[in-house]
């Protein structure tokens, strides 16, 4: 029974870190596709996520993605390059968002760990 369990975790372990290693893999091949050559670093929206962004790094071997998370209730704003409330922000990858074009907003701006609103 024990090593049943063993074989488990093990290919459990294997799916997650393969799973890991494609994910990676595939961010950055974005950093590379959004990356101009002359940047030092760049901050760009995840290709898939609204509540998410991609920090690129470049490096000797290609660049190297970090994979950001925005707090609850906020997405990556592009006009920004920062998180900002929902409502704040049009996101274009089929999350819900109540968006709306043309309406003062207020947007949340974070600095490390404090969030400063501003009226835009």
């Amino acid at each position: 029974m024990e090593r049943k369990a063993v074989k488990s975790g093990i290919f459990f372990c294997l799916l997650l870190c393969t799973s890991f290693a494609s994910s990676f893999n595939s961010l950055s091949k974005y950093c590379r596709k959004s990356m101009n050559d002359n940047s030092t670093s760049g901050i760009f929206q995840h290709p898939v996520r609204c509540d998410a962004y991609i920090q690129c790094v470049p490096r000797k071997d290609g660049p190297f993605a970090h994979e950001k998370i925005c707090p609850s209730h906020l997405y990556f704003d592009p006009r920004l390059l920062t998180c900002n409330w929902q409502s704040c922000v049009l996101c274009e990858k089929g999350c819900k968002n109540h968006s709306k074009k043309n309406m003062p907003c207020l947007a949340a701006i974070l600095l490390g760990s404090m969030i400063i609103t501003t009226w835009l």
